[in-house]
């Protein structure tokens, strides 16, 4: 079995996580018949502070003009493009 450890930063864990998110919003939209159902519930968990607040709360730490110098200027621009 071979395993693979890599080490993110904190701005490298948000870009991944909203780009899965992203990923899995273009594959529910992508199919033939769009399950409205599944896309609603993967919108909710998505965008709903209540359930998830992991976007506003990355848009915070990591675009917010405060905090953009705090981070390498291409994984901001990055980031900014996920979203």
């Amino acid at each position: 079995m071979y395993q693979h450890h890599t080490d993110l930063n904190p701005i490298e864990v948000a870009i991944d996580e909203m780009s899965k998110k992203v990923a899995e919003l273009r594959q529910l939209c992508s199919s033939a018949e769009v399950d409205m159902i599944k896309l609603q519930l993967k919108l909710q968990g998505s965008v709903s502070v209540q359930v998830n607040a992991g976007p506003l709360a990355y848009a915070r730490a990591f675009l917010d003009d405060t905090n953009t110098k705090r981070y390498p200027d291409n994984k901001v621009k990055l980031l900014k493009e996920v979203f």
